[in-house]
């Protein structure tokens, strides 16, 4: 994983995490989850679990020095038919984020 920093900030990796890899008993073909960092322009990253994916991906977000790090997370699934299912989102400022499937 490469982290491109533009200015001053401190990187944090995120460990993104399935409970379950087992998409397909879930009715899935895929999970997205995007991370945002605070602030208007905020770093933003993704992952996209697919089937047969392992159950947990390393993100990196890079925050301004100022302030403690915290950062809005949105799941979306999508379903063998190919239609998007909408999941949780909410804020975190963990290291590890474990999403439950939609």
């Amino acid at each position: 994983m490469v982290t491109v920093s533009d200015g001053v900030g401190q990187s944090h990796l995120i460990t993104v995490r399935l409970p379950s890899g087992d998409l397909g008993a879930a009715g899935l073909m895929g999970v997205r989850v995007r991370l945002r960092g605070e602030g208007e322009q905020g770093d933003r990253d993704e992952v996209f679990f697919a089937p047969g994916d392992p159950a947990s991906r390393i993100v990196g977000l890079v925050q301004p020095d100022d302030g403690s790090f915290t950062y809005a997370y949105e799941v979306e699934g999508y379903t063998t038919a190919g239609l998007p299912r909408a999941g949780v989102s909410g804020t975190s400022s963990s290291a590890e984020l474990v999403v439950p499937l939609p």
